[in-house]
């Protein structure tokens, strides 16, 4: 072996341990494989830290991995193809896809039984279900609808049907929730509805729109699809997930889509759709379009998108801001992204017309960064005092600040690094001294366990360093 050989040589180690030393920074590594003719990826599920399912908008087949990503198997499930599927544990889940079919399991898979199919009453033609969630064993929801388009433009002969179905029964019996059906020129808000979010009694649904369409909405209810109601939005509506009451959105505003104008955003509601702030946003339409979100914890989470660099968004601070992710292999995408828990989550690489990646993300230390987090507030804004601590009815926690302060809140982890509680400011901000009260409750207004917690001071600024306290009873 030559000299020049060795140097080559050298410099792939030197590239594939930089390539490895990225990833691992952020927590992301390459696990499996997956061969699909045309890939078009949708509804990927993982029901547990090995069992998942993949979906193909393109061909009637359904992927399915026993093993974390590293091996997957065709299945044919359906003649329709596939759009999303759901557990709510590794036996019982759910498939929708086209002609408004519904399939349910029990048994992890192995065997699938038809809850519907074909025309849904009130209804011109045969709907496609994007998207099924389920909030329980016994409620869900599922969404789609169709256009059907003459010449390929919008106009008397366009028939446009829309709906949300809800089932309290398993999915046994599906009822419509919501239903539109009209023939003729597209009123501005029209959108098929493709994804859901519920919180309680808030149901939020994506209603992304047809390219010529004149402006972009959202469909909500607030009591749980008793009442419904169109929300505009500032952006193009793509993915949708709910945390307690605050609603996040990722989608694109489009002023000549064909022409390459864009600007892609996250946008968050935290009064049920009323109103959408945006805490995320890009004009370089060629870098980004966000795709689908989620959240391993309630201030931990992961946009992914389809663009020419291979990086990924990441909020540490429950969604206020957002910031760029790096992957060296710029050749793959990350489409696709889910947790299942606090520590483990997956994503869907796109890699080219034949063939994806399977990411897997796994942080077992994750309380440990929480107590090693460097402050980055200035010395003068800081947890001042904690008082009493140990506590067993409520403790009191001082914030200190010689700059004034925005969005503050104070985020109490447990130590799993799970938020249990999101705390706003008990005074007013009076010089710049803040005062937070904690009544042992987490956000649903349940007693928490007696043991130790963390607490966190975050701004719109910056955050402070992990405070241990003590709750006793």
């Amino acid at each position: 072996m030559n000299g020049k050989q060795k140097i080559n040589i050298l410099t792939i180690l030197v590239l594939l341990m930089s390539i490895a030393l990225c990833r691992a920074e952020h927590g992301w590594e390459l696990v499996g494989n997956l061969e699909m003719n045309c890939p078009v990826p949708r509804g990927l599920f993982f029901s547990s830290e090995t069992e998942g399912w993949l979906g193909n908008a393109m061909r009637p087949i359904a992927h399915h991995t026993s093993n974390g990503g590293i091996d997957w198997e065709e299945h044919k499930l359906t003649n329709a193809v596939i759009l999303d599927f759901y557990f709510i544990n590794p036996d019982t889940g759910w498939f929708v896809g086209d002609s408004a079919e519904i399939k349910r399991t029990t048994n992890g898979g192995e065997e699938w039984t038809q809850q519907h199919f074909g025309l849904i009453d009130g209804l011109e033609f045969p709907v496609v279900l994007y998207d099924i969630l389920f909030t329980s064993s016994n409620e869900g929801w599922a969404v789609g609808g169709y256009w059907i388009i003459d010449g390929g433009v919008f106009d008397r002969e366009t028939y446009v049907g829309r709906l949300v179905l809800h089932t309290e029964n398993c999915g046994v019996d599906w009822e419509i929730a919501f239903i539109e059906s009209y023939r003729g020129d597209v009123n501005p808000d029209v959108g098929k509805p493709t994804k859901i979010a519920v919180s309680d009694s808030l149901v939020i649904v994506t209603l992304p729109i047809y390219p010529y369409s004149r402006s972009y909405s959202v469909l909500v209810s607030k009591d749980k699809g008793e009442n419904w109601r169109i929300s505009e939005t500032p952006c193009d509506p793509y993915s949708i997930v709910s945390l307690g009451n605050e609603t996040f959105i990722v989608g694109g505003f489009e002023e000549g889509r064909w022409q390459g104008d864009e600007t892609s955003m996250v946008i968050k509601s935290e009064n049920g759709g009323d109103d959408w702030d945006i805490v995320y946003s890009t004009n370089e339409r060629e870098r980004f379009s966000p795709y689908s979100i989620s959240f391993m914890t309630d201030s931990i989470g992961w946009i992914g998108g389809t663009h020419y660099e291979s990086f990924m968004l990441k909020t540490v601070d429950g969604g206020d801001t957002w910031n760029e992710l790096f992957f060296e292999d710029s050749e793959t995408h990350p489409k696709l992204v889910q947790f299942i828990n606090e520590t483990t989550g997956f994503a869907v690489f796109y890699k080219d017309i034949y063939e994806i990646d399977i990411y897997q993300f796994k942080d077992d230390n994750s309380i440990d960064h929480l107590k090693n987090t460097t402050s980055n507030l200035p010395e003068s804004c800081s947890i001042d005092n904690t008082f009493p601590n140990p506590f067993n009815s409520r403790i009191n926690i001082h914030v200190n600040a010689t700059m004034p302060i925005s969005k503050p809140k104070l985020l109490i982890y447990s130590l799993s690094g799970k938020v249990v509680r999101n705390l706003s400011p008990f005074n007013n901000n009076l010089n710049n001294h803040l005062i937070f009260i904690w009544d042992g409750k987490n956000q649903n207004g349940d007693n928490v366990a007696a043991a130790s917690y963390f607490v966190e001071f975050v701004s719109f600024e910056k955050k402070s360093d992990c405070i241990p306290i003590t709750f006793i009873k």
